[in-house]
Parts: C-alpha cells; structure tokens; sequence
C-alpha cells in the first residue's frame, strides 16, 4: 500500500493552528452555556446558597472553557482529512473527554488545595498516599456530583456543538 502526499492539501498541524481562534470563541461559548445549566440546575435541585452555586458555576466555566478548546483543537488535528460523520465522531468525543477531564481536574485540585492543611509534609510517603486517595475520592465525588448536574441538557448541547465542528472548523477536504 502506498501513500502519496499531496503538498497542496495543509497538515494536521496546521489545520490545528488555523483553528486556534475558533477554539477559543468555542470554548467561551461552552463555558457559557454549560455554566448557564449548572445555575439553573443547581437552583432546580434547590441548592439556597449563592456562594456554593457560585463556586461549583465557576469550577464549571473553567473546566469547559479549558475543556471545550483543548478538545476543539484536538478534534481538528485528529479529524484532518476525514469524513464528516467521523469529524462528528470525533468532535464529540474529543470535546466530551476534554471538557469531563479539565473540570475533574479542577475538581481534583481544589479538594487537593483545601485538604493539604492536614497532610504530611511534602514528598514523604504518607504525602505522597494523602495525594492519591484525596485526588481519587474528589473523582469520585465528581463523578458522582458534576456529572448529575450536567446529564440532561448538556448532551444536547454537545450533539450541537458537534454539528457546528463538522460546519465550521478548518478541514483539508474542503
């Protein structure tokens, strides 16, 4: 099997470069929209506190923001030369991961900030067992908390955001 490259089509790389700037208007938009949800669920649920729904808004924006535009730029660079229902495939998933992984890991260093005033002196080896098990347990609490709060309207928005990566971003087949 061979391959022949052809030198008009633009590489991966810089299909990604191109998409720089609508990854990042991207991930504004769903950082907003995924934000709006959570404020309107959070009320929904009947959380009274404003600082709680204020600062589980906020873990929210910057995970999706970080997310939706690392996931967005990915998306491109894997989805280069491809199809549209796999640019779709890809987009969702990317964006998906992106978005769940960033807002986890937020979620992971916030417990990790606020549990660190009773843990072991850094890099001893009970330090290094209070990391893990803080970092699995505020996954665990994400998986089972964040991830409730974005089932019934974010998929939705996902499957939308995904149709507008096969429209909108840069693609060598086009």
């Amino acid at each position: 099997m061979s391959f022949e490259y052809d030198s008009k089509a633009p590489s991966k790389l810089a299909l990604a470069r191109k998409g720089l700037l609508q990854s990042f208007l991207f991930g504004i938009f769903w950082a907003i929209f995924l934000t709006l949800h959570t404020i309107a669920k959070l009320y929904w649920l009947g959380w009274q506190n404003f600082t709680s729904i204020q600062n589980f808004a906020l873990l929210i924006f910057f995970g999706a923001f970080i997310g939706g535009a690392i996931g967005w730029v990915i998306a491109i660079w894997l989805s280069a030369h491809r199809l549209p229902a796999k640019r779709f495939a890809t987009s969702l998933v990317s964006i998906l991961l992106f978005t769940i992984g960033t807002t986890a890991l937020i979620f992971v260093l916030q417990y990790r900030i606020y549990y660190s005033q009773w843990h072991m002196p850094a890099f001893s080896i009970g330090w290094f067992f209070q990391l893990l098990f803080t970092g699995l347990s505020a996954l665990y609490l994400f998986a089972v908390q964040g991830l409730r709060i974005l089932l019934p309207v974010a998929p939705f928005g996902l499957l939308i955001a995904a149709a507008i990566f096969v429209k909108r971003a840069p693609n060598a087949n086009r």
